[in-house]
C-alpha cells in the first residue's frame, strides 16, 4: 500500500480534487491530486485505487483503503506492507482486529530517539548478539549488508472500549552501506562547523564584532544548529578585557581606552561523536 500525487498546471478550485498540498514531486508551486494505491504482490495487480484531493495527509488513507481491500478479497491472514506513514498505532490496531499482519518502518514518533537508544544500550554493552543478514547478488556474490536482533513488544489498545493485545516482532537492523554513508556525511558536516568556527574568529570590515560572551554563544551555537552538530564540539569562550593608551594627537589629549576582546576556543568532542 502506498500513495502518490500528480502534479497539474490546471490551478486549485476550490470544489475540485486538485489542491495545493505537501508535494512529492518537488513541485509545490503546482496544484496536485493524490492516489491512494492497494497492490497484491507479487502480481503487482492493483486491488483499489483511490484518488483524492491533493491537500489531504497520507496517515488517514491507509485504513479506508484497507477496508476496501478486505471488502474485496473477503478474506483474512493478508501481509500489509507500507511505508512509516502506515505505522500509526490507529493503523497497526485496526489491521491487528482485522486477524491480518502488517510489515513497516517505525518513524521517530512512534520509537523516540530515547526508546531506541535503550534498544541499542546493550548492544554497544556487548550484551545482545547480533544476526548478520547476507545478500545473494545476481552475479553469484555473496555479501554481508547488514546486522541487527528481533525482540518481541506487547501493543495493548482498545476499541469500543475493550482491550486488543498482541505481540508484535520488531526488527532493529543496522544496514553497513547506509552507516558508511552517515558517517561520511557527520564527518562532512564536522569539517564544515570546524571551517564557520574558524571565520568566527575572524574579524573583518563589515562584519558585525563580537564583544560578549552571549553573543559569541548565539553566534557559535547557530553554526551548530546550521551544521546538526550540536553537542558535538566543546566551546571555550573568555572575555579579556584590555586597557591601551591612545596617544595625544593635536588638541585631543591622551587617553586610556578599553578594549573588549572575545577569545573562542573550540574542539571536537571524540566522545560524543
Amino acid at each position: 500500500m502506498d500513495s502518490t500525487t500528480a502534479s497539474s498546471y490546471c490551478g486549485v478550485n476550490p470544489e475540485g480534487l486538485f489542491q495545493w498540498g505537501h508535494s512529492k514531486d518537488h513541485r509545490p508551486d503546482l496544484a496536485q491530486v493524490k492516489i491512494m494505491l492497494s497492490t497484491l504482490d507479487p502480481l503487482g495487480m492493483p486491488i483499489a485505487a483511490e484518488i483524492l484531493s491533493g491537500e489531504k495527509a497520507d496517515d488517514p488513507l491507509y485504513i479506508p483503503a484497507i477496508e476496501r481491500v478486505r471488502s474485496t478479497l473477503k478474506q483474512s491472514g493478508l501481509l500489509y506492507i507500507g511505508d512509516c506513514k502506515m505505522a500509526s498505532i490507529a493503523t497497526r490496531t485496526h489491521i491487528v482486529s482485522g486477524v491480518d499482519f502488517y510489515l513497516c518502518p517505525l518513524n521517530a514518533k512512534q520509537v523516540p530517539s530515547k526508546e531506541l537508544t535503550e534498544y541499542l544500550q546493550p548492544v554497544w554493552d556487548g550484551k545482545q548478539e547480533l544476526t548478520t543478514i547476507d545478500y545473494d547478488y545476481a552475479d553469484g556474490k555473496n555479501k554481508e549488508i547488514a546486522e541487527g536482533f528481533e525482540r518481541d513488544v506487547s501493543q495493548t489498545t482498545k476499541i469500543d472500549g475493550n482491550e486488543l493485545t498482541w505481540n508484535e516482532r520488531q526488527l532493529v537492523v543496522r544496514s553497513f552501506a547506509i552507516a558508511v554513508t552517515e558517517e561520511k556525511s557527520l564527518h562532512g558536516r564536522l569539517q564544515k562547523t570546524n571551517n564557520a568556527l574558524e571565520q568566527l574568529k575572524i574579524p573583518r570590515r563589515g562584519k558585525k564584532k563580537l564583544t560578549t560572551i552571549d553573543s559569541c554563544h548565539s553566534a557559535a551555537n547557530a553554526i551548530l544548529k546550521r551544521y546538526r552538530t550540536s553537542g558535538l564540539f566543546k566551546l571555550d569562550i573568555q572575555l579579556k578585557i584590555s586597557q591601551k593608551v591612545k596617544r595625544r594627537y593635536l588638541d585631543t589629549p591622551s587617553q586610556v581606552v578599553e578594549e573588549i576582546l572575545i577569545n573562542l576556543d573550540f574542539e571536537i568532542d571524540e566522545n560524543a561523536v
